[in-house]
């Protein structure tokens, strides 16, 4: 038995595939990994921090550097908490607030891949993602924490590739 080699070639103006069509229209696709929808949703924010001019751009990177440390060291919900606290006085904390609130409550564009989002429940009540952390039992709050840090993770890599620090003028 030999294995052939088929080729298959697209003429222009064929109809794309599942898959293509999705890329083409910026949408996941089903077959999408939950760590490929992390990493689009924490790419959206960047850019769409990015395109808000009442944020400081120094202020949005070093808060998304500082948030996995502080949640480490005090705690997730205290944290959180710190974050939603400091969103007055900051839109940079704001932004990455938000990015934790929109991944755990939801919605959220992603949610073919990755499924309800874990605070649903709570996207109506305001603050939601903080309402979530005090309702929800243990496990619960370990499994936000666990996705909240490898959402960062996706967050901090492209705060660091993307976003210049702010023009000092001289």
């Amino acid at each position: 038995m030999s294995i052939r080699q088929v080729s298959v070639t697209r003429k222009s103006g064929a109809s794309q595939g599942p898959a293509e069509a999705d890329k083409a229209s910026g949408k996941t696709s089903p077959h999408q990994l939950v760590e490929q929808a992390r990493a689009a949703h924490a790419l959206a924010w960047i850019q769409s921090a990015q395109a808000n001019g009442d944020i400081k751009q120094s202020e949005l990177k070093s808060f998304t550097r500082r948030l996995p440390g502080m949640i480490q060291v005090n705690g997730f919900g205290q944290a959180m908490a710190f974050y939603y606290a400091k969103r007055s006085k900051s839109a940079a904390y704001q932004a990455v607030y938000g990015l934790v609130e929109t991944w755990l409550c939801g919605p959220h564009e992603h949610q073919q891949t990755t499924g309800t989002p874990l605070f649903a429940a709570h996207a109506q009540t305001t603050p939601a993602l903080l309402t979530a952390i005090t309702a929800e039992n243990q496990q619960c709050y370990r499994h936000a924490q666990a996705e909240t840090q490898a959402l960062l993770r996706w967050a901090k890599k492209f705060a660091e590739a993307l976003v210049k620090d702010d023009e000092v003028p001289e």
